[in-house]
């Protein structure tokens, strides 16, 4: 949050609505970009997998984040960046359950204000695209009453 606003109140107020930083005008504008360092080393080292290039495999599943591009069995598999950034997040935590909160968070981002129930959607959509049956997915499993997780085969 960047603001004329310097009571304690207000900046305890910013940050417990979510701000992940509180800056009051004026300020210096080297310690605005090294609050925003900070941030991104923050998210990097959060682990959440969407800022990498490194390329995922999972069974027949082959992601490179570097050039946004999907292959299964060796063939194309055409994604939207949506579709993208939902499959990776999945591959790259192959084998363990997500839940749709923590999906949101980690591929629509902390405030993104969407139904979690839109996601159940957007599985849908890719079991299309790389289950050989999305009606009998094997590689997109639903965790029912939790979530969502992705075979390691």
């Amino acid at each position: 949050m960047l603001t004329a606003k310097t009571e304690t109140a207000d900046r305890v107020a910013g940050l417990s609505t979510g701000a992940d930083d509180y800056l009051a005008k004026p300020f210096e504008p080297d310690e605005l970009l090294a609050r925003i360092r900070a941030q991104l080393r923050r998210v990097e080292m959060a682990g959440d997998g969407l800022h990498h290039d490194k390329p995922i495999q999972v069974g027949e599943l082959r992601l490179e984040p570097s050039s946004h591009e999907a292959f299964l069995g060796g063939k194309p598999v055409y994604l939207t960046e949506l579709e993208f950034r939902l499959l990776y997040c999945l591959a790259q935590r192959a084998g363990k359950v997500l839940t749709r909160h923590e999906i949101l968070r980690l591929v629509w981002g902390e405030n993104e204000t969407i139904d979690l129930r839109g996601i159940d959607a957007h599985v849908r959509r890719l079991r299309a695209k790389i289950e050989d049956d999305p009606n009998r997915p094997r590689r997109l499993l639903t965790v029912h009453g939790v979530g969502y997780r992705m075979t390691l085969a």
